[in-house]
Formats: C-alpha cells, structure tokens, sequence
C-alpha cells in the first residue's frame, strides 16, 4: 500500500502531468470490438517478431475507417494478459486531451511510472526541477529526464507501448522525431507499437504491415452479425444484400 505521503505526491504529479484519460478511449473501442474479430494479427509472424524481439518497432496501417483503433482495443487486451508494463494512448481529434505530443509523453509517463518500483522518485525530481513553472518541460526533457529513466527502471521485463492513430496528432514532424528518440534509445526491453493512416511517413526500423485485406472478414462479420440481429429482422434479404455491398465498398473491403 502506498503511504500517504505516496498517495499526495501521486496526487500532485498528475495535477501537474494532467493525463489524457485514455482509459476511457480503450473501453469505447473494445466496446465495438465484435466477437472472433481482429484474432488475425497475432498469428502474423510480424506481430510475434515484434513480440519477441529486442527492441522491437511494429507498424500497422490502412485507410481511414478499416478498423485499426479497434484493433489496437483487442491489442491492448492481449497484452494485459501478459502482465507485464504496459502503456497505451490513443490519439483522437475529438477528445482536447489526446492531440499533442506533450499529451502522449505525460500519459505514457503516467502510466508506466506507476509500474516501476519506485513510482514517483523520477517524477518527482523532475517537477522540482521546475517547480513554480506554469508549463511543463519540453518533449525533449520529457523523453531524456522522465519517460526514458523509467523505462531503464523496466527493462528488466519486457515493457509494450501501443499508440493509435499517429495521423490524429496535432504535432506530426514532431511525433514522428519524439519516437526515433525513443527508439534510438535501443532498449532492448521495449516494444512500440504504432498504428495510423498509410500516408504517414516510413518510420525507420519499424516492421511495417498493411492491414488492408486482413480485416476484411472482420468486417463482413461485424456487418453480417449486426445485419441478422432483431432489428433489421423485417428488412428483405436484398436489401440487406446491397446495404452490406455499400458497406463493404465504403471501408475498402
């Protein structure tokens, strides 16, 4: 059990971290996680690779709509399974606390300090530091003076990082630069996995795979499923047809 003086200083970093409640964003998108989706990609040798390896960057994308936030949802789950450090972020346009990088580095901060044996020593030399500063530090200092000294607190376990929707970033130069900083940092321990829209930038050393085609039973599911439930009980079967084609055409399966 923490102590009280724990639980003030806890109190207090996150007063001044104010981290993005993605807890909230995980349970909304495993909410649309349907029944025996999204059970493909951890029988891809690139997510087992990833998985198993050193150091190891994953990279998932596809267009717009073809479910990659849900799939970072059943991701997430899995790994929590494993029990071990695990952080996670989802960038989201529609939620002010999820669109910076400054709102990445706090929340994984956040998250993973908790996890190491000393929670708030690091955090807690860093905000005296600035103590009586209105800003947070930069990207850069939340990297070098927090989110990677904890990360060497880790590394004796394997510590995995998920972070959805990198083209929802406010910041794109400056997310892309705060990972290959993170992943420069060659810990063997970590491993990042990122997901996005195809049109951001190669990112160096990551293993890349293109989700397009692999959800597509996913989704003919999903849409099969909802398309049989009571509701649309009464609808003739062609119409259901061409509403399920329409569906299919606009998520690009």
């Amino acid at each position: 059990r923490q102590s009280l003086v724990d639980k003030n200083t806890r109190e207090a970093l996150e007063k001044w971290l104010q981290p993005a409640e993605v807890a909230r964003s995980q349970g909304e998108a495993a909410e649309n996680l349907h029944e025996n989706t999204g059970l493909w990609v951890f029988e891809r040798p690139e997510y087992r690779d990833w998985i198993y390896r050193p150091s190891s960057l994953l990279w998932l994308h596809g267009i717009s709509g073809c479910g990659k936030t849900i799939l970072s949802s059943s991701i997430i789950k899995t790994l929590r399974q494993r029990g071990e450090p695990l952080a996670y972020f989802y960038f989201d346009t529609n939620t002010s606390k999820q669109l910076t990088v400054s709102h990445l580095l706090c929340s994984l901060i956040d998250q993973l300090s908790v996890q190491t044996s000393s929670p708030d020593m690091t955090l807690a030399t860093l905000r005296r530091s600035y103590k009586g500063a209105r800003d947070l530090p930069d990207s850069q200092t939340l990297i070098s003076k927090a989110l990677i000294p904890i990360l060497i607190e880790l590394t004796e376990s394997a510590i995995y990082i998920v972070i959805d929707a990198l083209d929802e970033c406010s910041e794109r130069d400056k997310l892309l630069k705060s990972i290959a900083e993170i992943t420069d940092a060659q810990l063997s321990g970590v491993h990042l996995l990122l997901t996005s829209r195809s049109d951001v930038p190669r990112l160096k050393g990551a293993i890349s795979v293109s989700i397009q085609g692999w959800v597509d039973p996913d989704i003919k599911l999903y849409i099969t499923d909802t398309l049989d439930e009571a509701d649309f009980a009464g609808w003739h079967p062609d119409r259901k047809k061409q509403i399920k084609v329409e569906l299919l055409r606009q998520s690009g399966g």
